[in-house]
């Protein structure tokens, strides 16, 4: 029997879309992943990452259960639609940062695990197989990862892999802080199955994201700057077209037809920043004075 590696072309480029959860990634990954050149994980694969190469019985089903919108943003949500490759991890491994879906008291221990050697190990086996079924199921020269957590993998990827490419978007971070609380939100009412405490969470999402940004501003520098791409949000709100059509030449990809699934709408957050509280605020400014400074 032919192995997986024999049975398929491996992408010509490895291509990682980084950047903390609520900066744009999941609108980056959607628009990028209408190219044609492109191959990526989708939902099906990350909910069902042992079965996704047959035809299963339980798809059609789960289709019809899933909801059509993400909650926490009303972005479209489908079994083809792209999707992390944590989440392939998790239903694969049982490990990855998502465990946290489950047992949100634990979102921070998780994350320090994972950016242990043992923990990107185990991703970058996970990973490897995981490229090469998605691959197999939509052949593309360039392989898509869209996946936040991935940023604890660089100095791996560094050495594995030492012609990937990275695209990095930033955020303001009072809308990350925002945005990522109604995450939780919306997703733990939804998955948690064991209690936790609100603002013992938001403490855990606080110190994420200042390891993040830390983490970030030290790697980056690593990088050769002909594999990197970084942008703002902001940006991607005022022309998605010009920074989608600069990225396809970047990459070197087919630019897509048209840019469906995908949505720029930009919400309101006044209202939630009034209501910080002076530890959040003094939080976030510290932040992001950080990142002015570096």
């Amino acid at each position: 029997m032919l192995s997986l590696e024999a049975s398929v072309a491996p992408a010509q480029q490895r291509v990682y879309i980084l950047g903390h959860w609520r900066s744009g990634t999941t609108w980056l990954h959607y628009a990028l992943s209408q190219s044609s050149d492109v191959s990526y994980m989708d939902y099906w694969q990350g909910f069902s990452p042992d079965a996704c190469l047959v035809r299963h019985p339980l798809r059609a089903v789960i289709q019809k259960l899933m909801p059509s919108t993400r909650p926490m943003d009303d972005m479209q949500m489908h079994l083809d639609l792209p999707q992390e490759d944590e989440m392939a991890l998790l239903h694969s491994t049982g490990r990855g940062i998502y465990r946290c879906h489950y047992h949100p008291s634990k979102l921070l221990p998780y994350w320090i695990e994972e950016s242990e050697l043992t923990a990107q190990e185990a991703w970058y086996h996970c990973m490897q197989t995981q490229m090469i079924k998605a691959q197999i199921r939509r052949p593309g020269t360039t392989f898509l990862s869209k996946n936040p957590a991935n940023l604890l993998r660089i100095p791996l990827l560094l050495e594995r892999d030492p012609s990937a490419r990275y695209i990095y978007i930033a955020r303001d971070w009072q809308e990350v802080y925002l945005s990522t609380c109604r995450l939780y939100d919306r997703v733990l009412a939804m998955t948690a199955i064991t209690p936790y405490d609100l603002p013992c969470l938001r403490s855990h999402i606080r110190q994420i994201m200042t390891d993040y940004e830390m983490r970030w501003q030290k790697i980056r520098y690593d990088i050769s700057p002909s594999c990197l791409y970084s942008c703002h949000y902001d940006d991607l709100c005022a022309d998605p077209q010009g920074i989608i059509a600069d990225l396809c030449s970047w990459l070197r990809i087919r630019p897509p037809l048209a840019l469906s699934s995908t949505s720029t709408t930009r919400r309101d957050y006044s209202a939630e920043i009034a209501s910080l509280t002076p530890e959040e605020k003094h939080f976030l400014d510290q932040l992001h004075q950080y990142r002015r400074r570096t």
